[in-house]
């Protein structure tokens, strides 16, 4: 398998923790996507052109590291680490908190630095007010989840 990644993304982190824990070989090929060169080479394999994706040995692809994780799990349920709980409502917890941390933390955590690192008078003030509000509401829900 094969693994288009950045070490810098968050969702590549997931994946690169996912195959670590499992202890399954996979061939990491790290993405530049500010070089354009890098941007053609994941453009041939992701529909989206987002990293990560998953190559298959049989030539599938995967996107969205949840679904990579997952899919380590039921092909390699005896290697390693178990990724996610084999209850049923254990499994939908994970999920469900998969889901937030990936969309309520981690994609507001982004905007607010990308944001930080565009020049002044390209900067967005209300977008990053509207992700530290979500944040603010993410924490506060996690906070009273998992207390």
């Amino acid at each position: 398998m094969k693994l288009y990644c950045h070490f810098l993304s968050g969702y590549s982190q997931k994946v690169l923790m996912a195959f670590h824990e499992k202890g399954v070989p996979f061939t990491p090929e790290l993405v530049n996507m500010m070089d354009p060169a890098g941007r053609a080479t994941l453009d041939k394999v992701s529909p989206f052109g987002k990293i990560p994706c998953l190559v298959l040995d049989d030539g599938r692809t995967l996107i969205e590291s949840t679904v990579m994780i997952e899919h380590l799990d039921v092909h390699y349920p005896d290697s390693g680490t178990r990724l996610f709980p084999e209850g049923r409502e254990e499994a939908l917890e994970a999920r469900l908190l998969d889901r937030i941390f990936d969309h309520y933390v981690n994609e507001q955590v982004v905007t607010v630095l990308f944001d930080s690192l565009k020049p002044e008078a390209a900067r967005d003030p209300q977008g990053v007010a509207r992700a530290k509000a979500t944040l603010d509401k993410a924490y506060a829900w996690l906070d009273a989840r998992l207390a």
